[in-house]
């Protein structure tokens, strides 16, 4: 048994997840959006479940908290890690995917749901769009389409600042 004796433990276990992905060589997603980050996660499990050894988030653990929670379990280099990543984990307490450090970073929706603390959708795709921040360099953003223009266009303004390679996808075309 070991055991860690730290004053911050919220510190210690950003530090250890840091450290994990560090050691770990393959892929991470990181998915983020007022809604859809489990559905997606569950279809990319979906997918992969027969043919890749994979570290993906479970239930609401998305927040500041379970973010790096999971981060730490990278440390096993599975083949796949799928993180979702809450507004809560993107905040200015600190952006947890500067801890992740994904190699792809979806964002599925910006909805209304912070709009009490952020108070527009502008601010809110703002907040989402710090999960680029963390985002290796040249690695790939996905985008949903059907996001409102003017939520999209900050989302493309900030993703473009790490890398050129963004894709779409939409229900509509």
């Amino acid at each position: 048994n070991v055991s860690i004796l730290a004053e911050n433990s919220f510190a210690c276990l950003t530090t250890i997840a840091l450290a994990a992905r560090k050691k770990m060589r393959n892929p991470v997603i990181a998915i983020t959006g007022s809604v859809g980050k489990s559905s997606t996660r569950l279809m990319i499990e979906h997918f992969i479940q027969d043919q890749l050894r994979f570290v993906a988030t479970r239930g609401n653990h998305n927040t500041q908290s379970g973010v790096p929670l999971y981060g730490t379990k990278l440390c096993t280099n599975p083949q796949l890690g799928i993180l979702e990543v809450s507004l809560n984990a993107l905040n200015n307490r600190g952006n947890q995917s500067l801890t992740i450090q994904p190699d792809v970073a979806i964002v599925t929706s910006i909805g209304e749901a912070h709009l009490s603390t952020l108070h527009s959708t502008e601010n809110i795709a703002l907040f989402k769009a710090r999960i680029f921040d963390g985002l290796r360099n040249g690695r790939l953003v996905i985008l949903n389409k059907n996001i409102q223009k003017t939520e999209l266009n900050v989302l493309q303004q900030q993703a473009k600042k790490k890398t050129s390679r963004i894709k779409y996808y939409s229900m509509k075309d």
